[in-house]
């Protein structure tokens, strides 16, 4: 059963799931029916309202019949943001070191990877210590 929340707070909350975008806007007898479950869920699980709790409530809409329906249940089962995955840094280019799309097992993006050779190296095993230093630090090689 939902605890008791101060007005102010209830009009907040209320007024949040009234203005979620389309499809997912509820008319405002069903945000204030639901508004002390949103508080609620708030409480619990650190969220604020505000655009990343919009974000994550109105997120993957396939294959979804009754945007209302979904949305209550998302309210109800609402985890923690720190519990969402963190996205992984996107690989960079050996050659340039830009997060462009890269050439499979190749590590180099497409412009790297099709660029003609340059002219030879004086020294290899100076050039082959300075990629090493490169490749570890992640950094482009000059």
């Amino acid at each position: 059963m939902p605890t008791a929340h101060p007005a102010a707070d209830h009009d907040r909350a209320a007024a949040f799931l009234a203005n979620l975008p389309a499809p997912w806007t509820l008319g405002l007898v069903r945000a204030h029916r639901l508004a002390p479950e949103l508080l609620d869920a708030l409480d619990r699980t650190g969220w604020t309202l505000g655009p990343k709790l919009r974000a994550h409530l109105t997120a993957n809409t396939d294959r979804v019949r009754s945007f209302p329906a979904v949305l209550e249940s998302r309210i109800r089962d609402l985890v923690a943001p720190s519990s969402a995955p963190v996205p992984a840094a996107p690989a960079l280019c050996f050659g340039c070191g830009t997060a462009a799309s890269l050439v499979h097992g190749s590590g180099r993006c497409v412009r790297c990877a099709t660029a003609p050779a340059g002219p030879p190296c004086p020294d290899p095993a100076a050039r082959a210590a300075e990629l090493r230093t490169a490749l570890r630090s992640r950094r482009p090689a000059a």
